[in-house]
């Protein structure tokens, strides 16, 4: 019997939901394997799969398709800051109820005694997050960008396959 290839693409919905559709499909077609050959994805859904830009999923080990279940969808990133010298942060997850629609107040102590100034620990707390800044390079007084080549790159399949 001759085994046939798997493309499996999506577009749109909640992405827990694509994710857990996802996983049942290449579970299903890894216990076919007698009759499916390899699996392939669409990067970024369907819109891979329309320009055959594929992810061979049949290298792919049980366990990370299995995590596909359990993957979030989305996560709100959050700035820690480590140490003030040298000043040193890294980057977690964040809960978004803990950030969404929540307000949060300079310290008071941040502000001078007059309202219209900041104070020391403001300044030595703000001095890492506004020195510097990264200019672009000018040309006859207007920012001069990077022009991108927009090259096309070769297709990645060999041959044809049917679905």
């Amino acid at each position: 019997m001759t085994r046939k290839n798997a493309l499996y693409a999506q577009s749109g919905g909640v992405t827990a939901v694509i994710n857990a559709s996802a996983c049942g499909m290449l579970q299903a077609a890894l216990q076919h394997s007698g009759e499916i050959g390899k699996v392939y994805a669409g990067r970024n859904g369907i819109i891979g799969a329309l320009t055959e830009d594929l992810i061979d999923i049949s290298i792919e080990s049980e366990a990370a398709i299995a995590a596909l279940k359990y993957t979030p969808g989305a996560a709100m990133p959050a700035i820690r800051r480590l140490s003030d010298a040298p000043y040193r942060w890294d980057i977690i997850e964040a809960p978004l109820s803990a950030i969404a629609n929540q307000e949060k107040l300079l310290p008071r102590e941040f502000i001078s005694a007059d309202g219209f100034g900041i104070t020391e620990p403001a300044r030595r707390y703000l001095a890492p997050l506004i020195v510097g800044e990264a200019y672009p390079p000018f040309k006859n007084g207007l920012p001069d960008y990077v022009t991108l080549q927009n090259v096309a790159v070769p297709k990645k399949l060999t041959r044809e396959f049917g679905v």
